[in-house]
């Protein structure tokens, strides 16, 4: 089965249960190899928000990547995230990554 990076982000709310509601779904539909703990990192483009909790899942799935993004963007908008502007707060914000990956914000990184 093919292999992706999923970065999960939120800073409103309840992050830290943002973050699990967003993997439990994620899990319906993907196998996970490896999740990162989460960590809180400062706000980068608009820095006057509150910090973002940050975690990175390496997962197995049969989704082909246009599905994977369909199901990641069906689970933002289950979990009512709001777009919003350019590096904004967000309820829960999930990304698509590919081979290795490194998630640096200024000084944090989280290593899968």
């Amino acid at each position: 089965m093919p292999i992706s990076y999923l970065a999960l982000g939120s800073n409103l709310g309840n992050t830290s249960k943002n973050i699990q509601d967003a993997y439990a779904l994620i899990c319906l539909k993907c196998t996970t190899i490896k999740k990162s703990q989460t960590i809180l990192s400062k706000p980068y483009g608009i820095t006057e928000q509150l910090d973002f909790a940050n975690s990175v899942i390496k997962v197995e799935t049969d989704l082909q990547p246009l599905e994977l993004l369909n199901f990641v963007k069906s689970i933002e908008k289950k979990l009512d995230r709001v777009t919003s502007q350019r590096w904004g707060e967000r309820l829960i914000d999930i990304k698509l990554k590919n081979n290795n990956l490194t998630v640096e914000k200024k000084c944090n990184k989280i290593n899968i």
